[in-house]
Parts: structure tokens; C-alpha cells; sequence
């Protein structure tokens, strides 16, 4: 049986594609500020290997690390501009560590690797975005239209278990045959 997991980035309904559409998105901040504020300061977090398939099992005990305390991902002024405090290259690096921490979670709790791992309002198919195939996996399919917030990604580690069935408005259409 094939294991599917998908995670959406809250992007905005910016015609750029980049990480600033997902950096500055406001769900995102009030989600981390309602999580951080309702949980224990500390979470496990699995081991994962840069330079390694990111689908592959990694041994070892998980590390109890400290979470990001509220107003971390809140906006700042600088030059009369609200920015997001945290800077893009920080953001990205944020998501690649939890696509890595999603396939070692997965495997834990299933016993396999995640067949197909799938962004949505993510467009894996710009360039800022290029480094997830390396942490999520190969890219298979992108769907570019033009808001971010309707953008969907499809990564995987073996392209031959799916089979590309289309886009449409509402995002990509595959078939996973694991």
C-alpha cells in the first residue's frame, strides 16, 4: 500500500512563486503563535542526514529540542515596510528540516517510506524552491497558475509509482500504484 503525506506552506495570493509568498503569510504566523503558545517548550525531533535520500531511515534516538517561542514568525518594521522577522534563507531551511523530520516520522510510524510527499501552495518548479528535492524528494509535478496560495508540488523517490493524470484549477491529478 503506498504512503501518501501532504503538508500545505499557507502561501499567499502573490503572482510570485518564491519563499516570500509562504514566509509572509499570516495563517503561518498565527498557527506557530496558537501551537506555541499551547504546547510544552520542548519537542522531539527525529535525526535526519543532509546529502542523504531524504526517504531513507536514519538510526538514532530523537533530540529534545527547544520550539520557537511565540512572536517568532511575526513581522517587523524596517524602513516603513512589515517584513517577516525571520528571513527567507531561515524560512527555507525551516522547511526543508521538516520535510526531512516528515519522512523519518513516517517511516517510524509505517514501517516504509513515504511513496509521495505533497506541497500544497508550494511551486516546486521555482527556482527558489529547488533545494526540497533534496529534502522532500525528486520532483515529479508542479503546478505553476498564477496565485502561490493554488500552487501544488508532487515530490517522490520513485517516479515509475506514479502515474501524471493532469492539472486542473484545484491542483495536480496523479495515481500512486506502490
Amino acid at each position: 500500500m503506498p504512503i501518501f503525506a501532504y503538508q500545505s506552506l499557507n502561501s499567499t495570493s502573490s503572482t510570485r512563486h518564491g519563499i516570500s509568498a509562504s514566509n509572509s503569510q499570516g495563517f503561518t504566523i498565527d498557527t506557530h503563535n496558537r501551537i506555541a503558545q499551547n504546547s510544552d517548550n520542548w519537542m522531539l525531533s527525529m535525526p535526519t542526514a543532509e546529502g542523504v535520500e531524504p526517504h531513507l531511515p536514519i538510526q538514532g534516538p530523537a533530540e529534545l529540542v527547544r520550539s520557537a517561542p511565540v512572536g517568532t514568525m511575526d513581522k517587523v518594521v524596517k524602513q516603513g515596510k512589515k517584513v517577516p522577522k525571520v528571513d527567507d534563507k531561515r524560512f527555507l531551511r525551516m522547511v526543508e528540516g521538516k520535510a526531512r523530520q516528515a519522512h523519518q516520522h513516517i517511516y517510524r510510524e509505517f514501517q516504509g517510506s513515504c511513496d509521495v510527499l505533497v506541497y500544497g501552495e508550494l511551486d516546486g518548479s521555482n527556482s527558489e524552491w529547488s533545494s526540497m528535492q533534496q529534502n522532500a524528494g525528486s520532483l515529479f509535478a508542479a503546478s505553476s497558475v498564477q496565485r502561490a496560495c493554488n500552487c501544488f508540488s508532487i515530490h517522490t523517490h520513485n517516479a515509475n509509482s506514479i502515474t501524471y493524470l493532469g492539472e486542473g484549477r484545484a491542483g495536480l491529478r496523479s495515481r500512486v500504484t506502490a
